[in-house]
């Protein structure tokens, strides 16, 4: 069992804005799925935004925030056994064939639970 937390812009040439979003996906022997989605807010393009992920470190929930915003809670369904297994916490960007976007993470900073 893998698992993913994260926070990713989605956004294309005809689109005015990009899309924050965040969410948590696993791959169980193989197989992908979403388990649970947050839209965060559209934003300009040639703009910078502050993207968090806390993990509760006795329950494993989740909350997402961006520019210091939350958007989403979540407590995967699996969390006990996510506490022995990888878990990845990740920044992505998406990218379609012919998409005109680049986007850039800068001061990624990972910290210890408080």
């Amino acid at each position: 069992l893998d698992s993913w937390a994260g926070c990713g812009l989605a956004g294309g040439a005809e689109l005015e804005q990009a899309q924050l979003s965040c969410g948590v996906a696993s791959d169980r022997n193989g197989v992908f799925s979403e388990e649970y989605h947050a839209d965060g807010p559209a934003v300009a393009y040639d703009t910078w935004h502050i993207v968090r992920i806390e993990m509760k470190p006795n329950s494993g929930e989740l909350t997402f925030f961006v520019d210091g915003q939350p958007i989403g809670t979540h407590t995967p369904a699996e969390i006990e056994r996510l506490k022995s297994a990888q878990f990845s916490a990740e920044l992505q960007l998406y990218l379609e064939d012919g998409a005109l976007i680049a986007g850039y993470f800068d001061n990624i900073r990972i910290g210890q639970a408080e």
